[in-house]
């Protein structure tokens, strides 16, 4: 399994973001994933102006190649993040999350607004924001530790069940116009249903990656 985090906190400006992408990313790793970190800020994508950019491309390639996708960001009243903006303009060429499950991991700053907003990037690009964690300040003023740090790692033990079990969420029809999605409105979802054999094992896995941890 193939697992890309967007990272749009500059490392200097994180409000304690870093230490949570770091958790899901050992999270995943422990549970056998493939686990790529992109800083956005760091990674040379910059504004859009119709012309290809390599740093772009790469960033979009890896997306292409992963599972699932997981976006940490935090968001303010008036905007779901300046640097996540710059890298859906840049989807307008070449998107790589049509159909693919994703995760938002959000640190909200009075912006209740903001984190609709996020999710809704996700959607009008043909992604699903399937798994959500809302976080505020207070959660991370003393870092991620403690009941914070078991709830980010639940939260991303819930998007590895998403993403083993392949869960299929359904378009509506009118919401697709040659290959783009034409609204943000989310309607049904589908999952499966059966008590699979890759279920079965997922338990297993985090049965085990508990047992690790003397819980």
């Amino acid at each position: 399994m193939n697992v890309t985090i967007i990272n749009g906190s500059p490392p200097d400006y994180d409000f304690g973001l870093n230490g949570v992408s770091a958790i899901i990313s050992n999270t995943f790793s422990e549970l056998g994933a493939d686990v790529k970190e992109i800083c956005l800020p760091l990674s040379g994508v910059s504004f859009y102006n119709g012309a290809r950019l390599e740093a772009a491309d790469s960033v979009m390639e890896r997306i292409e190649r992963s599972d699932g996708v997981i976006f940490v960001n935090a968001v303010s009243p008036i905007s779901a993040g300046a640097s996540m903006y710059v890298l859906a303009e840049h989807f307008e060429r070449r998107n790589p999350l049509m159909g693919k499950n994703c995760m938002l991991a959000v640190l909200y700053r009075g912006g209740g607004e903001a984190m609709g907003r996020y999710g809704a990037i996700i959607r009008y690009l043909g992604g699903f924001d399937s798994v959500r964690l809302f976080l505020d300040e207070g959660h991370l003023k003393n870092g991620a530790e403690g009941e914070v740090r078991e709830l980010i790692e639940k939260h991303a033990e819930d998007y590895y069940r998403v993403l083993r079990q392949n869960r299929i969420y359904i378009l509506p029809k009118e919401r697709i116009e040659t290959g783009k999605i034409a609204s943000s409105t989310i309607s049904a979802v589908s999952e499966k249903s059966d008590f699979s054999e890759d279920m079965k094992r997922d338990i297993e896995e985090i049965t085990k990656f508990y047992r690790a941890k003397g819980l």
